[in-house]
């Protein structure tokens, strides 16, 4: 970067992981060409790079918030995730959710109870085999 180019602090906007990953990397950069510029005789503001709203929230508007307390703050977030990725979702769907599948009777078991129950229930069955070669031998053989 030549030297008559100002030099501005990358500001941070989100909260987000993946946003605080990348002002860490964006932050690394400004750090090394500050010191350069510098030879080596600068303080790191870390307040500098921050968008003044975000800072604001993040401070409760309390501007004596030191560096290392925000830098702290942030690099727990950003180890709170391990390799950059989620959690097992699957894993932690199979632990915390549990499903209902009991059946409640609904009342037409009695269509299918005493000898014309028993008749209807067989129809039924016989009706829906598969393949059509088994439905028709069933079939035959039921009516002799």
């Amino acid at each position: 970067m030549a030297l008559f180019m100002p030099l501005a602090a990358q500001q941070l906007r989100s909260t987000s992981h993946a946003a605080l990953v990348r002002w860490r990397k964006l932050r690394h950069e400004y750090e090394d060409e500050v010191a350069m510029r510098c030879n080596n005789n600068t303080d790191k503001i870390v307040k500098k790079s921050f968008d003044k709203r975000l800072l604001g929230v993040w401070c409760d508007f309390d501007w004596d918030v030191p560096d290392e307390f925000i830098l702290t703050k942030i690099y727990k977030i950003i180890t709170s995730v391990k390799n950059n990725s989620v959690s097992d979702i699957a894993a932690s769907f199979k632990e915390n959710v549990t499903i209902d599948m009991t059946e409640k009777e609904q009342g037409w078991q009695e269509f299918f109870t005493g000898n014309e129950g028993s008749r209807l229930k067989c129809k039924l069955l016989m009706e829906s085999l598969q393949p059509r070669s088994l439905r028709d031998e069933v079939t035959t053989t039921v009516k002799y």
